[in-house]
């Protein structure tokens, strides 16, 4: 009996999902991310991408569960 395709991948992703927010106009969005990016995320708490409102590149910082600011 042969194994399914997903079986014999020895590449899995995991994603997870990490709430930042906008340090120009405090706008908050989840974030899928994998598992170097939140460790690294997780370090700094801060990264570089475009905001959807500002319409440029933006810092953002990370807010870990249960943070309201």
């Amino acid at each position: 009996m042969s194994q399914p395709d997903f079986i014999r991948s020895r590449q899995l992703r995991v994603s997870y999902v990490a709430m930042v927010q906008c340090l120009r106009c405090r706008v908050r969005m989840p974030i899928e991310v994998d598992a170097e990016d939140l460790k690294r995320l997780r370090a700094f708490a801060r990264l570089c991408r475009t905001c959807d409102r500002c319409q440029q590149d933006t810092e953002w910082v990370y807010l870990p569960m249960g943070v309201s600011r």
